[in-house]
């Protein structure tokens, strides 16, 4: 039994590594293997208390990971910002796509000749079924070069999408 834990140990501290991602495709295929061949080695007793210990970590890890979550996400919140500085990291909020309201959008029937209107409004219209009015977004926010004034508008139009979740990536030395 005792050199059972030992194996276990020896397991754990072998695959809990903490190397950054800069390890050759080459080595992590060889430390795959060499941790398969462990496992092939392991009694059916040893291995399922490997397993069940690995899906606690696991729990213990992913909880851990929520809570980081959380704090991060009301830090973006409070700072009005979409990322944050880091040297090594890409940390950043991502963000449901924002959605405007078109009856703040309206105003620019009443602004815009008809010509250029119709290149980014559908009006509301019935075929087989009832088509909502829409605007082409991209095309009106190229409204926003026309000064302050359209700036305003299409801003006090948008709605800002909701704050979904936060993503890690580590950052590529060259």
């Amino acid at each position: 039994m005792e050199n059972q834990n030992n194996q276990l140990n020896q397991l754990r501290r072998n695959t809990g590594d903490s190397r950054t991602m800069t390890s050759k495709t080459q080595e992590k295929i060889q430390e795959k293997e060499e941790l398969q061949a462990k496992l092939n080695a392991m009694e059916d007793k040893v291995l399922i208390n490997f397993g069940m210990a690995t899906l606690e970590e696991i729990t213990i890890l992913s909880d851990r990971l929520t809570r980081i979550k959380f704090v991060l996400r009301h830090r973006l919140l409070e700072r009005n910002a979409k990322a944050f500085a880091h040297p090594a990291i890409e940390c950043k909020g991502k963000y449901k796509p924002s959605t405007f309201d078109y009856n703040k959008l309206n105003v620019l029937k009443e602004l815009l000749d008809e010509e250029v209107l119709e290149y980014m409004y559908t009006p509301e219209k019935q075929e087989m079924v009832k088509v909502s009015e829409s605007w082409d977004m991209r095309k009106v926010n190229g409204l926003k070069e026309l000064g302050d004034e359209f700036i305003k508008l299409i801003d006090d139009a948008t709605v800002k999408g909701e704050l979904t979740d936060i993503t890690f990536k580590r950052r590529i030395k060259k």
